[in-house]
């Protein structure tokens, strides 16, 4: 069954939205604060997402890669060996100069 959930999103993605794998890019963010700080964040994300026209991957997606950023880090040595390459970029910085923010990170990638 889960291979055909995966089917339908990959289906989604490619097909109905327009997605590049080549060109596509995923972010997991985490959000913290009172509860009033956590919606306002929550509804800039959404409104950024929104704007570009991305697609939200959930609660649990996100827990799943927020989980994969640890285990980047303590398999990325043994993955060297076998020529393979994985990295967590964190950062933080205002709404405001987040456009720029990730202009700057492809570049630099």
């Amino acid at each position: 069954m889960q291979n055909l959930f995966e089917s339908i999103g990959i289906f989604f993605l490619t097909k109905i939205k327009g997605f590049d794998w080549n060109k596509v890019s995923a972010c997991t963010l985490l959000f913290e604060g009172t509860k009033e700080e956590v919606l306002r964040q929550k509804n800039n994300a959404l409104s950024f997402v929104s704007k570009y026209h991305g697609v939200v991957g959930g609660a649990e997606n996100g827990k799943k890669g927020y989980q994969l950023t640890f285990a980047i880090c303590y398999v990325r040595d043994f993955c060297f060996r076998y020529s393979q390459v994985g990295e967590s970029i964190e950062t933080a910085c205002p709404w405001s100069k987040l456009d720029n923010l990730c202009k700057k990170v492809r570049e630099r990638i």
